[in-house]
């Protein structure tokens, strides 16, 4: 599906060691994969880190017919045990390095690979992919993503960035990242290759193996760039990184012009793209040509999609009118899985995505996203739940979250105190994977409630982080 290249050029390169895997070691390795995970088409649980091992074991379970779940290999324990209890996987794929049992009734049949031998389900035959809706929270709520999905999101996304057999990109974000795992689809497909390794921009060695071993792109999220202009990324010499990419939630207009000046600067490229885990992920793409007179957009659709905005009855909305954003395209997930049956149905969205964002289309057809409906955040990158914060925070007592400005999550609390809420934030801190600045807590009399009794997001909204109670 992704591998269309057999020949010596490099594939994959280990950043630690430097070791080349070329396409056609890949090939052969990946059929190996194959040999250890058997012919039958099972669910696979992958817990991924940055690894060759994690790649190569990936790629032979979505080239084979696998159905595969990539989850964060560093998920807490509990969320992952209910996880494997919820969804019942016939096998489970660890990093070497934690390679444990997942539990009762698994046996290891390879170090790392854990195999159980009871009645399978059915799971569709078109599903490749299970990515989760949001982050970090061990959510059982998944996305079904096809093969098409995944191939036709690839060959687009290698279009928009023209990528060629010469580009080298390197795995700055987490593998079970959507945007991270489109990173290495997009570039195999192109026949390029990608350094593989941890994803640590504040690790010394992570920017020696982007100098060493010739890294011309790079990906990253709005905490990525900020780190990047914090560090003073633009005195360092990196001659041969001449694009960079950017997704993952809203960058300011200022950052955009900055990194888009400073690439232009040294002959290379800024892109401002725009997707959601729903369409494999990537939906638009802003050609650095056109940044300074479209800055703030999210550019067009990619090759093969369509984006079009619904006004509040539901027809189209008028260039420059906000509504709904949509999306229609091949990269459009099957739909979503609240268990495991859901894993034997086919395609229930007919291509059409709502993805939850308010936004315009101008005149010239640049998508310019305003907003959010639905109670999903992105938090550096990282897209979490907001009712699913609050069932996180339910022992402690009553809490309304809220996205605010600026990658910011109000947590409105009828209880707390400055101590009860540092330890808190340390623990969702941990749980979430987000800095500390990304939440704060507000202490309240009462919590705001509609005439129907339902919560009043709104009021806590616009009341923002000036609370007459404490604020932490």
């Amino acid at each position: 599906m992704l591998l269309h290249h057999d020949d010596a050029r490099p594939a994959l390169i280990d950043a630690r060691t430097g070791a080349v895997e070329t396409y056609a070691e890949l090939h052969r390795d990946v059929e190996a994969v194959k040999s250890v995970l058997g012919a039958d088409h099972v669910l696979v649980f992958l817990f991924a880190d940055n690894s060759v091992t994690t790649v190569l074991r990936y790629l032979g379970c979505v080239e084979h017919g696998h159905p595969v779940a990539l989850l964060d290999a560093e998920l807490d324990p509990d969320l992952a045990v209910r996880l494997l209890e919820h969804y019942q996987p016939e096998i489970v794929i660890q990093p070497p390095d934690r390679a444990a049992a997942p539990r009762d009734g698994y046996v290891e049949t390879a170090h790392g690979l854990w195999r159980r031998d009871r009645p399978r389900h059915q799971v569709h035959r078109d599903l490749a992919v299970l990515l989760t809706t949001s982050g970090s929270t061990g959510s059982p709520r998944f996305v079904r993503l096809s093969h098409t999905n995944i191939s036709a999101n690839a060959e687009a996304i290698a279009e928009s960035l023209s990528l060629t057999r010469a580009e080298r990109a390197i795995t700055s974000l987490p593998l079970h990242y959507s945007y991270g795992m489109s990173v290495l689809h997009s570039h195999l497909i192109a026949g390029a290759s990608v350094v593989v390794g941890k994803a640590d921009l504040f690790s010394p060695a992570f920017w020696e193996s982007l100098g060493e071993l010739g890294v011309t792109s790079m990906a990253g999220v709005p905490l990525t760039f900020h780190t990047l202009q914090r560090v003073g990324f633009a005195e360092w010499d990196l001659p041969r990184l001449t694009t960079l990419t950017q997704a993952g939630g809203r960058l300011e207009d200022r950052l955009v012009r900055y990194f888009g000046d400073l690439m232009r600067e040294r002959g290379g490229r800024f892109y401002v793209m725009y997707g959601q885990t729903e369409a494999a992920p990537r939906m638009s793409c802003l050609d650095p040509d056109r940044l300074p007179d479209k800055l703030g957009s999210v550019g067009t659709a990619l090759a093969g999609g369509e984006l079009f905005v619904r006004a509040g009855d539901d027809g189209p909305a008028r260039p420059g009118e906000v509504g709904t954003v949509c999306y229609r395209g091949p990269n459009v997930m099957m739909g979503y899985a609240e268990n495991r049956a859901d894993l034997a149905l086919g395609d229930t969205t007919g291509d059409v995505l709502d993805t939850g964002d308010l936004g315009f289309i101008d005149e010239d057809g640049y998508l310019f996203v305003t907003g959010r409906t639905k109670r999903i955040a992105k938090l550096s990158g990282v897209r979490v739940s907001l009712d699913e914060i609050e069932a996180m925070l339910a022992d402690h007592g009553p809490a309304r979250v809220v996205a605010l400005s600026g990658e910011q999550l109000g947590i409105y609390c009828t209880w707390g105190d400055d101590q009860h809420f540092a330890a808190v934030r340390r623990e969702l801190c941990r749980v979430l994977k987000v800095p500390p600045r990304s939440l704060r807590f507000v202490h309240v009399d009462a919590l705001p409630v509609l005439p129907n009794g339902k919560p009043d997001y709104r009021a806590l909204a616009e009341r923002g982080l000036e609370p007459t109670g404490r604020c932490t």
